[in-house]
């Protein structure tokens, strides 16, 4: 009797475990069915707009998207089929940096920790300093930041423009568009006219200011820019905030530059906080930092698996790429 009873204990264990076995499965499956329609479908647009931004501004995870949603409803979404959604950038006036005079080659790197992201910044008391470089073997294949740096002798330098082939296939051969160094056209995009504006520009003159915003190669000239890539968007301009929609690139690592009143260049990286999960800063975050530190100017450059910081001989972010540092085709760097 003592034992039949047993037995029915130890069933009766068996069914409980199972029952709490099947149930955490059933969960499971309908979390995995029904988060995606939530996501997608339902009524967080915000939510929608992140985790579709932050999906396409990958190389690897579109599928997150387009396995859901035709390209359509992917444009609908960040806002790329809709008039007027662009931000508005109004035009910098680049004489309200006041450049002091200064020998000092001083760096100062301070970090950065948001909920999502660690971030790294560099403040560069020198703006004169302050350079773009590019792979010694332009049109043909990119180098990592960390080897144009060091090929340069640079204090410190981080990624700067795209390239063609993108997110999936560049390895920072050519650059998306207009490429300044030192004075010299070294890239120019065969459809772009000298007189033709270039959407987004960062551009430093020959005596240490930041440009940001929409010129052509020759307004960039008439200003005396002598260093200059193509990338956005344009995050701050005389001390305001451009970005007033944000979301539709999602939070994925970022670089940025600024430059305060007094001239100080501010070189800006963000990394994902967890080495497991690709996140990273919204693009309205990036712009938040650059506020926070003082930028009166400031502008994003490529991101993603592209983000990069070089200091003391060394790589301070963790990349995002699996494989490491990715090739590029332009960094800003700083001169020893």
């Amino acid at each position: 009797m003592k034992l039949e009873n047993k037995e029915v204990k130890v069933e009766k264990k068996r069914s409980k475990k199972c029952f709490i076995a099947m149930f955490l499965c059933f969960e499971i499956v309908f979390t995995v069915i029904s988060a995606p329609i939530l996501i997608f479908y339902g009524p967080f647009d915000n939510l929608k707009k992140t985790v579709v931004g932050t999906a396409m501004a990958t190389y690897k995870h579109k599928y997150l998207a387009t396995m859901f949603l035709s390209q359509e409803n992917i444009d609908e979404i960040l806002n790329k089929n809709q008039k007027g959604t662009e931000n508005v950038v109004k035009e910098q006036n680049i004489d309200d940096i006041d450049i002091k005079e200064t020998t000092s080659s001083g760096i100062q790197l301070e970090k950065i920790q948001g909920n999502r992201f660690n971030g790294y910044m560099l403040i560069v008391k020198n703006s004169l300093k302050v350079k773009v470089g590019y792979s010694s073997k332009l049109r043909v294949q990119g180098e990592k930041t960390t080897e144009i740096a060091a090929s340069l002798k640079a204090l410190a330098a981080i990624n700067a423009g795209g390239f063609e082939g993108g997110i999936n296939t560049g390895t920072g051969a050519v650059p998306s568009g207009l490429l300044m160094s030192k004075g010299k056209v070294e890239f120019k995009p065969e459809w772009l006219e000298d007189d033709e504006k270039s959407p987004s520009i960062m551009g430093i003159t020959e005596k240490g200011v930041l440009v940001v915003g929409s010129y052509s190669l020759n307004e960039l000239k008439a200003k005396g820019v002598t260093d200059a890539v193509a990338f956005g968007p344009v995050l701050v301009v005389d001390g305001e905030p451009q970005i007033k929609d944000d979301g539709s690139q999602g939070c994925n690592p970022r670089t940025a530059i600024g430059q305060r009143k007094n001239g100080e260049m501010l070189l800006l990286v963000i990394e994902s906080k967890s080495s497991a999960i690709r996140e990273g800063a919204s693009i309205k975050e990036v712009q938040n930092i650059m506020m926070q530190y003082g930028a009166h100017n400031a502008v994003n450059l490529d991101g993603g698996a592209s983000t990069a910081m070089y200091y003391k001989d060394e790589l301070v972010n963790e990349p995002s790429n699996p494989l490491g540092e990715r090739t590029t085709a332009s960094i800003v760097y700083v001169e020893p």
